[in-house]
């Protein structure tokens, strides 16, 4: 892409800005830091302090349209979750997951990740190759926060195959798996 770029012409989610965003996202801050994007139906703010400031005010800037995009035309207003939701709820469920998550600080699970590294290492020190990302900095994190979770060891590729489809889900608002997911997400 050049150096010069049109917002309304460009989708943010487009196959070039997804490779390399990062002259898009400095070319928004400099030239656009608001800015309407049609394939999300909402304002995109691209400024640290300008998106510090929408985040500390939910009564201008509510997540509502987050829910409505996640289920276009459902009645009961789409996906609440952690991420849809506003203060005081978007609070408690954020509390609810901190508290999860602080029952096991970090200092204890230390001895597991260290010991993890040295198993995905060595299972890569054997390998004429290897791709670093997959077999390596992916298994590592979805492994620390299965085991977290208590997801047994034989479900591991089963939750790293939940979290990918989560991700492409948020991600990809088009094709059959959002449709399917959408559809899935009225259902339920």
């Amino acid at each position: 892409m050049t150096a010069a770029y049109d917002p309304a012409e460009v989708d943010v989610f487009s196959p070039a800005v997804r490779a390399d965003p990062w002259p898009y996202f400095a070319w928004l801050r400099r030239h656009a830091p608001v800015s309407y994007v049609d394939t999300l139906d909402a304002w995109m703010v691209s400024r640290y302090d300008d998106i510090a400031g929408v985040l500390r005010d939910p009564q201008t800037f509510s997540s509502i349209a987050m829910r409505r995009q996640s289920s276009p035309g459902d009645a009961d207003g789409g996906a609440y979750n952690v991420i849809t939701a506003d203060p005081p709820e978007h609070t408690r469920l954020r509390r609810l997951l901190q508290d999860e998550f602080r029952m096991r600080p970090l200092r204890e699970l230390e001895p597991r990740i260290h010991t993890l590294v040295a198993e995905l290492g060595t299972q890569l020190e054997d390998r004429a190759n290897f791709d670093l990302v997959r077999d390596f900095t992916v298994p590592l994190p979805v492994t620390v926060i299965a085991e977290l979770l208590d997801i047994g060891r034989e479900r591991h590729d089963d939750f790293k195959h939940w979290s990918d489809c989560l991700i492409k889900t948020l991600n990809d608002r088009e094709g059959e798996v959002w449709l399917r997911a959408c559809r899935r997400a009225r259902t339920h």
